[in-house]
């Protein structure tokens, strides 16, 4: 059973498009100092070059 079932696959790829982007970029997360995936990706690559 699904919350939002798509349609058809172009609505579901929408669907999964517009859901990572907001828990990637918008969500707040437990990390520290709250911050999101993406910021605490790009410190990760930045420590490592």
């Amino acid at each position: 059973m699904y919350l939002f079932p798509a349609d058809d696959g172009i609505a579901c790829c929408k669907g999964l498009k517009d859901y990572f982007k907001y828990y990637n970029e918008e969500r707040r997360h437990q990390s520290p100092q709250s911050q999101q995936p993406w910021q605490l990706y790009y410190q990760s690559k930045i420590k490592m070059a």
